[in-house]
């Protein structure tokens, strides 16, 4: 009983006598994989959202190939969806960018007629910034208030006849009454 190693390279030896004898002159060659220029275009569709799952309006998509040339750029309507077609075989990189967020670069690959759907879930940015003061403010200057006399012929001619000080006090400029009935002064 012959072992697997023997029918294996028995099995090549007959492929390649087949080979040559279909091709004496040696002029096949070994087919190579299909490559993007034999794969028919596919599509990528970028979803852009926020962490809410909420669409995010007028995102900058751009798709990128896998050297960094730029494909096509869209801006996202109100749905946060870029779609692109027509995009040849291979891997691309779909950038997104807008203002408030962080930037997200996102790759996916295109193969023969189908359509690569990438969701992009954008952070907000945090943005820091400080303030450095380092001068100081000018000093409070304090005076004195003016002083204001009510006389006693002036308050026996008002025309609300005030029984007690705290009646005659809401006259004086600075001092008045609350809704409560409390005296407060001002300034």
């Amino acid at each position: 009983m012959a072992s697997r190693a023997t029918i294996k390279a028995a099995g090549l030896l007959v492929l390649a006598t087949v080979l040559t004898m279909a091709d004496p002159v040696g002029t096949l060659q070994a087919q190579e994989p299909a490559t993007s220029a034999a794969c028919g275009p596919g599509g990528v569709r970028v979803l852009v959202r926020d962490s809410q799952d909420s669409p995010i309006f007028d995102a900058k998509v751009s798709l990128r190939s896998a050297n960094g040339a730029e494909l096509s750029a869209r801006q996202t309507p109100a749905m946060g969806v870029a779609d692109f077609d027509a995009v040849p075989c291979g891997v691309w990189t779909a950038r997104i960018s807008k203002e408030g967020f962080d930037d997200l670069d996102s790759t996916g690959t295109v193969s023969a007629d189908r359509v690569v759907e990438i969701v992009a879930i954008l952070t907000p940015s945090a943005k820091h910034s400080s303030l450095d003061v380092t001068d100081t403010p000018p000093p409070v200057s304090q005076s004195a208030t003016q002083n204001y006399e009510v006389r006693p012929a002036e308050v026996k001619n008002l025309p609300t006849k005030p029984a007690s000080v705290s009646e005659v006090l809401p006259l004086v400029p600075g001092v008045f009454r609350t809704p409560d009935g409390a005296l407060k002064l001002d300034g």
